[in-house]
C-alpha cells in the first residue's frame, strides 16, 4: 500500500462524509504524487466546483482508461451542465425551459425563485437581459446579471451555486 492509496480511502471518507473541499486536497496530492491514479481523477471530477475542472480531470481519466463507464457517463453529464451554464443549446434543450428534470439540477433561476430570493418578474427580466447580451455577442450569466441588477447580493450568489454544486456531486455520491 503505498501513501497515495492511504490519501485516496481518506478522501472517499471526507467526500462520504460530505467534506468536499477537503476531499479535493487530498486528491489533489493523490494525483500530484501519482498522475496514473485513474480513481483519484474520478472522485475528483466529480466533486470539484467547476464544470471545466470536472470536465478536465474526466478527461484525465478517459486518457488513463477510455473504456471507464463512470467517467464517460459523468463527463456527458458535466458537459451538459457546462452547456446549459453557458446558455448553449443541448441534447436535452427539448425539456421545458427553466424545468427541473428528474436527475438533473434546476436551473439557477428556477432555484433562486424557490429560494425566494428573486421573484418571477426578477428572474424573467434578467433572463430578457441575458437574450439582449447574447443576441449582441457578449456571453453573460445569469447570477452576474442578478448581481449587476441589485437583485442578490454576491454573497447570495455564492451561496446558491454552492447549494447546486453540491446538488450536483449528489447526483453521484449517494
Amino acid at each position: 500500500m503505498t501513501d497515495s492509496d492511504a490519501l485516496y480511502r481518506q478522501a472517499r471518507a471526507d467526500i462520504d462524509a460530505g467534506r468536499h473541499e477537503s476531499a479535493q486536497r487530498l486528491l489533489a496530492h493523490v494525483v500530484l504524487a501519482n498522475p496514473q491514479h485513474e480513481q483519484a481523477w474520478l472522485a475528483l471530477g466529480l466533486i470539484v466546483p467547476q464544470m471545466d475542472q470536472a470536465i478536465e480531470c474526466l478527461n484525465r481519466v478517459l486518457a488513463l482508461n477510455p473504456h471507464n463507464a463512470e467517467a464517460i457517463k459523468y463527463l456527458e453529464l458535466a458537459r451538459r451542465e457546462k452547456r446549459r451554464d453557458e446558455g448553449l443549446p443541448g441534447p436535452e434543450s427539448s425539456a421545458q425551459p427553466g424545468g427541473d428534470e428528474v436527475g438533473r439540477l434546476p436551473r439557477l433561476g428556477s432555484f433562486l425563485v424557490k429560494a425566494q430570493l428573486v421573484s418571477p418578474a426578477q428572474l424573467e427580466a434578467a433572463l430578457a437581459a441575458q437574450r439582449e447580451a447574447v443576441s449582441a455577442g457578449n456571453q453573460q450569466r445569469l447570477g452576474e446579471i442578478l448581481v449587476e441588477q441589485g437583485v442578490i447580493t454576491i454573497a447570495q450568489l455564492d451561496l446558491a451555486v454552492r447549494e447546486q454544486q453540491q446538488r450536483f456531486n449528489s447526483l453521484f455520491w449517494d
